[in-house]
Order: structure tokens, then sequence, then C-alpha cells
């Protein structure tokens, strides 16, 4: 038999704290309901994992036991959300974007901060949160640049490709078909040893 308790009742208890450590540094974790075998009401609790708001398994153990129960969480985190809207491949800088107390939902990590170089991926409308996908660094798609791989002491360049990519990085395709990320310094593209490959 499970029994369920609201967060009210176990506000700044073990349990939360023990959510609290489970969750991603920077965010705050709102318990809203506790779900757990009647006969094992412990005081210890192992929360898994939280990458978003949902229900989460939480090893409970008391003197004479050991279960499992299920809490109910809303994750915040404090994120960036779009003032105006943003055009496709324009600038967005701080004054295209507030901070707000926003829920961290699973598979939608909000940014925390953008860079100075950062670029619409798409056309953006007000009221948007940033996300890494919605973000490009650098130089448009098919724009030429310099490729800069530094190994060591050694510095090569080259000529490349802007592609689109995944990351908050710039990639760029080689005229040897390679793929490579790496970060704008200076107007060129500087890839780390091993050349970044993506």
């Amino acid at each position: 038999m499970l029994t369920t308790l609201a967060f009210t009742l176990l506000a700044a208890s073990p349990l939360t704290d023990a959510l609290q450590r489970a969750a991603p540094s920077q965010t705050q974790v709102e318990l809203t309901q506790w779900q757990a075998p009647a006969e094992c009401m412990g005081h210890d609790f192992e929360a898994a994992h939280i990458d978003g708001s949902g229900r989460v398994p939480v090893r409970v153990r008391g003197p004479k036991c050991e279960a499992w129960g299920w809490a109910t969480v809303r994750l915040y985190v404090d994120g960036l959300v779009l003032t105006r809207d943003v055009a496709n491949g324009a600038p967005v800088g701080p004054t295209a974007f507030t901070t707000q107390r926003i829920e961290y939902r699973r598979g939608l990590e909000p940014l925390r901060e953008v860079d100075s170089q950062a670029n619409a991926a798409r056309a953006l409308k007000a009221g948007t949160m940033l996300t890494a996908d919605l973000i490009r660094m650098g130089p448009p798609p098919g724009t030429s640049l310099t490729v800069r791989v530094v190994m060591g002491g050694l510095s090569i360049e080259q000529q490349g490709t802007v592609i689109t990519c995944r990351s908050a990085n710039v990639c760029a395709s080689l005229p040897s078909g390679k793929r490579v990320e790496g970060r704008m310094v200076a107007g060129a593209l500087v890839v780390g040893a091993g050349g970044g490959s993506i």
C-alpha cells in the first residue's frame, strides 16, 4: 500500500534536501507529491538524477526497512527569455532577452548565458525561451572562413565553409570533407588538437 503526502507537509525535509542534491546545479526543486510504502516511513533518502520536471524514483531507508518511492517534482532555473522578435541570423545580444525563472523540462535545457557572438538560428518570437538549438555562433552556414587547427605550438590554417552545428560552437567543413568545430577568435575558426571532429 502506498501513502501520498503533499509537499506542504515535507518542506525543508531530508527528502527535499535529497532531491535538491540530485538536481542540476543552479536549479531549484519543488516537491509536489511523495508516494512511498506506508510501512517504510524512513528518514534517509537517495534520489535518482533529476533531469527535468516529472516523477523521480527515490530510495527510502528506515530503521527496519528499505523501499522505493516516487517524488513528483517541478524543476526551475533562471533562464533567458526573448523580450522582442529576433530575425533569422540576427544577433541575440543582451538587449534581446531577460532572465526569468522558468521550468526546466526533460530534453529542453534552457540557456543561462549567451555568447556575445550568438545569432538566431531561425526567426524567433518575443517570449521564446532560449535553448542551444535556437542559437548559432559565428557566421551563417555557407560562409567561407579561415580554419586554424592548433596542436601545441603548431598552427595550420586552411579555408573552410561554415555548416550547421548542433552545439554552441561554430562548425565547418574542410576541402578534404572533414568536419571540425571550435570557437571564433579574431575572425578565424580555431580548432583544438585532434581537429575537433564532428
